[in-house]
Order: structure tokens, then sequence, then C-alpha cells
């Protein structure tokens, strides 16, 4: 500011006006979220709370999402929770919010039908899946042809992906890396380095794949109908596998973190998403040394929009706009126009895998079940 003149009270008066300026369009910053008001919309704005997945945090807080909600009038202002306890928010006692975002199908349509007596009851019209994201394992490179030459890695048409049904007989067998690769010659038990499960919808949802093949694993070997008993022993694959051969120590990024700075000795192979591995490519991190893999059978995360209110499905509905995907896009995320991602992969010249057959829980308490597995 210059120095006092004789134009000084015009000068205090523009100060107060700045200053005011300065304050309304202030961030907000909440508990996990933000509030950013907008200025020279068309309309009147719309306060919208969300509850939003661990995962979605930095989609919302990115400032190209701001912008695209900006133009929809829409002042957002979200609490991050993992998946249980935004579960817990249906019982009514904590608070209450326009729209939930999971990222589990389970969870998405346990709150489509929350309040409606039949759990049976089809997806509410209104929810809409604005992003998804498939789960990968991260493997060093010179680890893979060892793998494929014991069928843990299959390869389609150029397509690589972890073979989950041999990783459940390897850990039902005790098979050590040094077992499938003498080269590296680790005596670690062969295994994915996971993230806690209550902290990570990947984890809960590789969990549920695991259990997946540990029950076909277990009908091939035990030829039995008995689903309970058949059921036991996938879970037994699963805890195995989840718990006593992985990791658990943290969150999804934070145990992508510790793998790319450890080694391969302390951590072969992590499990992560395809949108965490192509932020650090986009972001120009060099991954060459690493291999990504999708599973098999194959996984996604998939962000769905569930309103509870109108100002709600007007946040659904600015979600699926151009500007909103686009923003999606360049984080990594496939978009549900198809095209944006398409392009942003193209620029990180990554051939995009198909991802076919996917089988994911129609409902909650099959999760919860596996969160109570853990205790």
């Amino acid at each position: 500011m210059s120095s006092p003149s004789s134009k000084g009270r015009s000068k205090s008066f523009m100060a107060a006006v700045v200053f005011l300026v300065i304050a309304v369009a202030s961030i907000v910053i909440g508990r996990g979220g933000i509030s950013m008001p907008s200025f020279g919309t068309s309309g009147d704005v719309q306060h919208i709370t969300g509850a939003i997945s661990p995962e979605q945090e930095i989609f919302f807080k990115d400032p190209d999402t701001i912008k695209a909600l900006k133009k929809h009038d829409i002042e957002l202002e979200f609490d991050v929770y993992p998946a249980q306890e935004m579960m817990e928010l249906m019982d009514g006692s904590g608070k209450e919010y326009d729209f939930y975002m999971p990222e589990l199908d389970g969870a998405a349509h346990t709150l489509e039908t929350w309040g409606v007596d039949s759990a049976n009851t089809g997806p509410d019209s209104r929810s809409q899946e604005v992003f998804s994201t498939p789960l990968i394992a991260l493997v060093h490179s010179d680890l893979i042809e060892d793998m494929k030459s014991h069928d843990l890695v299959k390869e389609t048409g150029g397509q690589k992906s972890l073979n989950l049904y041999t990783l459940v007989e390897m850990s039902q067998n005790g098979t050590r890396w040094r077992d499938i690769s003498p080269s590296f010659g680790s005596p670690r038990v062969v295994d994915v380095a996971v993230p806690r499960l209550t902290e990570s919808n990947a984890a809960l949802r590789y969990a549920s794949v695991v259990r997946e093949a540990g029950l076909a694993v277990a009908a091939q070997e035990q030829g039995s109908r008995d689903f309970a008993q058949l059921d036991e022993q996938a879970q037994e694959s699963m805890h195995r596998i989840i718990a006593d051969q992985g990791y658990g120590e943290t969150t999804s990024q934070g145990m992508l973190d510790a793998f790319l700075r450890v080694g391969k000795g302390e951590m072969p192979m992590v499990l992560t998403t395809e949108e965490q591995y192509l932020r650090l490519v986009s972001g120009g991190k060099e991954m060459l040394q690493y291999t990504p893999l999708v599973l098999g059978p194959p996984a996604s995360l998939n962000s769905t929009v569930v309103p509870r209110t109108d100002k709600g499905e007007l946040l659904a509905e600015a979600l699926e706009d151009d500007s909103a995907q686009e923003a999606a896009a360049q984080l990594g995320l496939r978009t549900k126009t198809a095209s944006f991602f398409a392009r942003f992969a193209e620029k990180q010249d990554y051939d995009i895998p198909v991802m076919v057959n996917e089988d994911s829980p129609q409902m909650w308490d099959y999760y919860d079940e596996i969160l109570q597995e853990f205790g």
C-alpha cells in the first residue's frame, strides 16, 4: 500500500473493500474437507454437504474440481469417512448429509435402500457412478518372468494380471519368493503388501476378491457342495493372505509410499489402484522398474454419489458434467465419459487394461463380515 496522501480517505475505503472481498472469498477448511464460495455465477449458491470416502479427497480438493462445481453454483462442504464409519451413519445418531459417496458397490446399494423395508429394492435412480479405478498390484518388473513361469502372472493379449487363484494356493503351501525366483532368493512368503482394512476401501475390496478366489480353490480341491465348509476354508485363506502374510500397517497411499521407499527385498509387491499409479506417472515419477498388474478375478473401486436430498442430486448431476469428468481424468480416474480418461491415458503412454466379468458384493453385510473376521 502506498504512503498516506490527500487521497488517503479514498485509499482507505478501497483497502476496506479489498479486505472484505478477500475475507468473503477465503477458504474455510473443515474436518477432511473444504467449503468454497462461488463468485461470478449465474444463480443462487447451493450449499451442499457430503460424506465422502478417503480415496475421493484428492479429487474434491483439486482446483479443477472446485472450478467445475463453481460453474453449477455449488459450494461444497464434506467430511471424510472410512467405509465402516460411513455406514454407521445410517443409525441416525451422527451428522446428516445431502449425499454419501462410497467406493464399494455393496455400500452404495445398502445406502440406496437405507430406510426401505426390503433389501431387495432396486437401486435409487438418482444415484450415479461418476468414476472408478481398478485395483492393481504393483510389482518389481524383474520378478515378472519368474511369476509367469509359476502361473502367478497371466498374460493375455499383452495384458498382465495377478492370478489370485494361484496366490491362494501358494499361500496354503507356504511358497516363498526364493521358490519361484531363485535369483531373488528372498525367504519371504509370496504375498501382496496390503493397507489397513479399516482405513482403505482398496484393501477391503481386495479382501472380498481374495475370499472369492479362496472359495473357488476350496471347491476345486474339496469337491464339496457344503457351502459353509467351503466358505470357512475361503475365509482362512483370506485371513492368511491379508493378516498373516500381508502388512496392514497404514492407508493405501502410505503403503504405496513405503513400497517405493524400501526396495524389493522388504516389499516385492504392493496393493494399490490404477489411479494412484497413473498419478505418479503423470507427475513425472520414474516407474519403469515396476509393472502394474490388474487382479484376476478383477476388482475396482466405483465412486457412486448416493443423494439423500435434492441438493445431493444436484451434486450428482454436476459431477457428470464434462468439466468435472475432465478433472477426474486428469487425476487418473476412469470417467463415466470414457473419452476423457482415454485421452489422459494416451498422454501417459498407458495401455488401458480391459476389466471383464467383475463380480462385486451387492450389500454391505458382506464387507461387514470381513471386518468382523479381522476384529
